[in-house]
């Protein structure tokens, strides 16, 4: 042994990762909510290109509706901003790959220029990787972790005047899409008027 004791730094567990973008509770409250505010969001989402009134259920909503008319019409509109690759759906069987390129074609359904360098994030995240264990194991590249994806794909969107965002109505947080950063605002206050605060 020589004069220096080199000791391997402890690595953090994965399941601490701290989440490093918003997630916006798009909930209904019965004898208040405006359905017009889910318009709005769904303007700021797609850029003005899905209309969200050729959506039945939506049309069908009113501020007197159930939370189960809410759901079906969430559902259903969820539905068609994932079909059309406005939403992705993030979880632990998504890669980190397959994760870059929903979000490249997101920016190109928004028209934007911009894309994503999926090779650079693919690297960025399996270097990543290295600073974590998994129940006191090393990780190696195959592990998915949803929110170091996410986490790694939102410092490069903001570097390009994007923030990712999800949304949620209560139980499920793995709907992920991009917003421009300059929209954060106006996200937050109609999240705020959705939920009477």
């Amino acid at each position: 042994m020589g004069l220096f004791n080199f000791s391997k730094s402890k690595k953090v567990d994965i399941l601490s990762i701290p989440c490093d973008y918003d997630g916006y509770d798009i909930s209904f409250e019965e004898k208040y909510t405006d359905k017009e505010l889910y318009k709005e969001i769904n303007n700021i989402i797609t850029n003005n290109n899905i209309d969200i009134n050729t959506i039945e259920e939506f049309n069908n909503l009113n501020i007197n509706s159930s939370i189960d008319e809410f759901i079906k019409f969430y559902d259903n509109w969820l539905f068609k901003l994932r079909e059309n690759n406005y939403v992705v759906h993030l979880d632990n069987s998504i890669n980190i790959v397959e994760f870059t390129n929903g979000i490249n074609n997101i920016l190109s359904n928004i028209d934007s220029n911009k894309k994503l360098d999926v090779e650079l994030i693919s690297d960025l995240y399996n270097n990543k990787l290295k600073e974590y264990s998994f129940n006191g194991k090393d990780i190696n590249s195959d592990f998915n972790y949803d929110i170091l994806e996410a986490n790694i794909v939102v410092s490069e969107l903001r570097k390009i005047g994007y923030e990712l965002i999800c949304l949620f109505i209560g139980y499920d947080n793995n709907d992920k899409t991009i917003i421009k950063i300059s929209d954060i605002d106006r996200m937050k206050d109609i999240e705020s008027r959705i939920n009477n605060k």
